[in-house]
């Protein structure tokens, strides 16, 4: 299982008998997810030394070797994205709840990876049961603060995340 360090975002694989505590993420998809290969070009890019990283003849070759157009302005836009966002925000909920591992299946999987796709589908279950917390993003529910019971229970009915029935 990969798991992303809630501190770092950096992504570690752990067996299944070795697992540490981590929270997963239960979330809706939306059109601007960061998925396993920009999440790790993104970590790639962060841990470079700056000189490196604005260094054009580097970025081209890292471009080369992952099949994606790179550049520190695209690690940018890549780590703006609401995605990526969404992950972060997640990470410092799971930081806060003194966990120290995250799974977010946007990113935690390598989907060109036939193999690893299929062991995830057939994980996912025992992965969010045995998960130590599992933090619900609802990125289309307004909550405010002060509105009543009655308020917060329309607004979750009216999100899409309700709607899905493996969402939790």
């Amino acid at each position: 299982m990969r798991l992303l360090n809630s501190k770092t975002l950096e992504f570690k694989i752990f067996n299944d008998e070795k697992l540490p505590r981590y929270a997963i993420l239960s979330h809706t998809w939306g059109d601007e997810e960061v998925n396993f290969q920009e999440m790790r070009l993104i970590q790639r890019l962060e841990s470079l030394p700056a000189h490196m990283r604005e260094n054009d003849a580097y970025l081209a070759a890292l471009a080369a070797a992952s099949g994606l157009d790179i550049s520190m302005e695209w690690a940018y836009v890549t780590g703006r994205r609401a995605g990526y966002r969404k992950i972060a925000e997640t990470a410092l909920i799971t930081e806060e709840e003194e966990i120290s591992w995250l799974w977010v299946d946007t990113c935690c999987i390598y989907k060109s990876s036939s193999v690893e796709l299929q062991e995830a589908i057939n994980s996912m279950y025992p992965w969010y049961q045995n998960s130590a917390a599992c933090i619900a993003f609802l990125d289309d529910a307004i909550i405010n603060p002060s509105s009543t019971d009655q308020d917060f229970e329309d607004e979750l009915r009216r999100s899409r995340w309700v709607t899905r029935g493996w969402t939790l």
